[in-house]
């Protein structure tokens, strides 16, 4: 995926909370009472911005779906390929899934649609956008794309997914966020797509773990903070961070 800072700049904002006209699609909020997961929908021009809410852990069903790092089978391309995706961003996915698609079906324009979201909302983005790229009839008339922001893995590395996925998704790092290390490999997940690192010596492009592992232990947890990725994304764009 091509870096493009606007787009990203406004996926980071729909992550935070947002709208900027009064098409019907512009806000429209997704929850699962059971889940507690909600996701919001935003338009910014042909743009359609889907962004699921990050962690919060004093609510105890973000903890049981972090936690839950179970791999459960995901089946594609009609049940011909499966791959392991972590149990608990499958689950809260799909538990708004059909609501989800339900709003996305009235869309009869060809729109490009984003899959975005901070932490477990990252996570639960990439499911999102995995799903939909094997759904074929969304897929025929909408771009996909997912772009998140300290995301933990979500699957583990399959040659089931295709390289139109990998290259569609572009997972942004706050330089000393420790959360995109998790869950760790040996446990047998793995990143896919492209991941851009923000750091004070500059944007890193794909910087494989030990950079990204070196960059998490100047400061174990602040980094990880939503309005960290605005700060630091915001110095990116004025010019503070080189690119």
């Amino acid at each position: 995926m091509r870096i493009d800072l606007a787009v990203i700049g406004d996926a980071l904002k729909a992550c935070v909370g947002f709208t900027d006209n009064t098409n019907p699609l512009d806000l429209i909020v997704i929850k699962n009472s059971d889940t507690g997961i909600s996701c919001r929908i935003t338009r910014v021009s042909n743009i359609i911005y889907v962004a699921f809410r990050g962690t919060e852990f004093d609510k105890l069903n973000d903890i049981k779906t972090v936690i839950n790092t179970n791999f459960t089978l995901y089946s594609l391309v009609n049940g011909r390929y499966s791959v392991r995706a972590h149990e608990g961003f499958f689950n809260a996915f799909d538990s708004i899934r059909e609501q989800l698609y339900a709003v996305l079906n009235r869309d009869k324009e060809q729109t490009r649609i984003i899959y975005t979201g901070h932490s477990m909302g990252g996570a639960i983005a990439q499911i999102a956008h995995l799903d939909m790229a094997d759904n074929y009839t969304l897929k025929s008339r909408h771009l996909i794309s997912s772009i998140t922001f300290g995301s933990p893995s979500v699957i583990s590395h399959s040659n089931a997914i295709s390289p139109e996925f990998i290259k569609s998704t572009l997972r942004v790092v706050n330089g000393c966020d420790p959360v995109p290390n998790l869950p760790f490999r040996f446990t047998g997940y793995s990143h896919i797509g492209r991941e851009m690192l923000m750091t004070p010596f500059g944007l890193m492009d794909n910087p494989g773990f030990i950079k990204r592992f070196f960059f998490s232990i100047l400061n174990i947890f602040k980094s990880h903070y939503l309005e960290n990725y605005v700060k630091s994304f915001d110095a990116l764009v004025k010019g503070k961070i080189k690119t």
